[in-house]
């Protein structure tokens, strides 16, 4: 599926607040929206420091408007979650700098529309850590 350039934007903001939030709680910044062909990209790659050993941290950024159909972060299929995975295999490959780390993958999901959004107080997202593993 081909994203609207609104789409995007509206994808980028949502992925902005997530890693605003994340580094409040402590969390690092790696890098965002990594792309490793033909699995996809990775959203938000961060650090986790406060664990022994240090934990690579993907985070995939969900946002709805309306929970009719489920939550934001009830959107991540087993298909997407296998995407997630080969894509973060990838990164391993080609950083093997944090072949040594372990890795989480969470979920930062926003249940709010972007019309809804302030922007002197963001809306706290619902953080899922390890949110799926690897099977």
């Amino acid at each position: 599926m081909k994203l609207t350039a609104k789409k995007q934007r509206q994808g980028e903001q949502f992925e902005q607040l997530a890693n605003w939030y994340l580094q409040a709680q402590g969390l690092t910044f790696v890098g965002k929206n990594w792309q490793f062909a033909p699995f996809g990209e990775l959203d938000l790659v961060m650090l986790d420091k406060q664990t022994t050993p240090i934990t690579l941290v993907i985070v995939e950024v969900r946002q709805r408007k309306h929970s009719t159909f489920g939550n934001a972060h009830d959107s991540i299929t087993p298909n997407k979650q296998r995407k997630i995975i080969c894509a973060t295999q990838a990164l391993l490959q080609q950083y093997p700098d944090f072949n040594n780390c372990d890795v989480r993958f969470d979920v930062v999901s926003f249940d709010v529309a972007l019309s809804q959004v302030d922007w002197q107080q963001p809306p706290i997202p619902v953080w899922l850590k390890s949110a799926f593993i690897i099977n």
